[in-house]
């Protein structure tokens, strides 16, 4: 026979949330929120580029 007991309950429980903690997770930092911060990174990164482009030639004669 099976016996489930308080800590069996519990482990799976933890389980449970460890997996659902995840996912939520992964759908939050791959989803729609993920794309704009990615083009607002790409947007910052360019003017990053930019930026330095003007004061290597600024420096270079």
């Amino acid at each position: 026979m099976l016996e489930i007991t308080f800590v069996d309950i519990h482990f799976i429980a933890k389980d449970l949330l460890l997996v659902t903690n995840f996912i939520i997770s992964n759908l939050f930092y791959n989803g729609i929120p993920a794309k704009k911060q990615n083009k607002q990174n790409k947007k910052q990164n360019k003017q990053k580029m930019s930026d330095n482009d003007s004061t290597i030639r600024a420096i270079t004669p």
